[in-house]
Parts: structure tokens; sequence; C-alpha cells
């Protein structure tokens, strides 16, 4: 009988993204009681993550919504409602509703190289489902605990910077 092979650490799908694999493991989520800003629903709890995962060392880029936009012909739903998204206005210093503020016009520059702005739960879905047929392996958004587990990487801190 022989071991499963281990996961390749890191990986790079035919878009350009990298994928770090993250392990199993055993973390505290939430927040403790007295930590300022925390709120009731941050209850801390010990979580256990049975399976390791592969996730995406940086976000989504415009350059790679870009590329599943050209090839699949997608609108994203800022695009299909005409109601647009998000954005500031600098002349009322408010975020309002906007139909020109879409993936592709944010309201402010950006390259390829910058993180997709803009984009719903429907539209990153749409994405990962791309993404599975291009590159014949699944993609999914990271589970709540997946994400925590992952951007705490083994520390009990409040904030990444400290607490």
């Amino acid at each position: 009988m022989s071991a499963a092979a281990a996961p390749d650490r890191e990986v790079r799908n035919r878009l350009g993204m990298r994928l770090t694999w993250v392990p199993p493991g055993v973390f505290w989520m939430g927040s403790p009681e007295g930590e300022p800003g925390r709120e009731d629903q941050e209850r801390r709890h010990e979580v256990e993550l049975t399976h390791g995962f592969h996730l995406g060392v940086h976000e989504v880029t415009v350059g790679q919504f870009r590329q599943f936009v050209a090839a699949s012909g997608y609108r994203t739903d800022a695009e299909r409602d005409g109601k647009g998204s998000y954005g500031a206005n600098v002349a009322t210093a408010t975020i309002e509703l906007d139909g020109a503020c879409t993936w592709a016009t944010p309201g402010f520059e950006q390259s390829d190289d910058h993180p997709v702005v803009h984009v719903s739960w429907h539209d990153t879905q749409a994405f990962c489902r791309w993404l599975h047929d291009h590159e014949g392996q699944p993609y999914r958004l990271p589970t709540e605990a997946q994400w925590e587990y992952a951007c705490r990487a083994g520390a009990s801190m409040a904030y990444a910077y400290g607490d």
C-alpha cells in the first residue's frame, strides 16, 4: 500500500493564476470576547478543516477576468441590469449606485494586473464555471472558514499586523 502523493505546493493555471496549497488543520475562528470591534456573530470557536485546498495567491486580476469575458461573451450583473455598481461620487463625497460603474469601467484607472472589482457573487460563480470548463479542474470560492484559516496563517492576532 502506498501513501497518497502530496499535492503540489504551488500550481499555475493557463491564465497565469498562482494557487498555493493550504494543508488541513485546526484553528480558532471568530473573535474572543472583549476584542475591540467584535460583533455578536464572531463568537470564537474551534474549527477543523479535514481537507487541504489550493487557494489563489492573489485576487483575480482585471486581465484574467477580461480573458473570461472575451472567451465566453459573459456580461456581469452590473452590465446586464444597467444599474452598474457602487462608486465614489467625488462631488458629494458619497458612495452611490452608478450605471456607468462596472468591472471594465470602475471609476478609477486600472491595469490588467489590478484586482477585478465590481463583480457579484453570480459573476464569480460564472467565472469559476468557465475556469472549470477551461482547465478541467474544479474551481470555487473558499468557504468562510477556509478563508479565515488561510488569512490567519497560524496567528491568533486580531489583525494581520497585530492586536
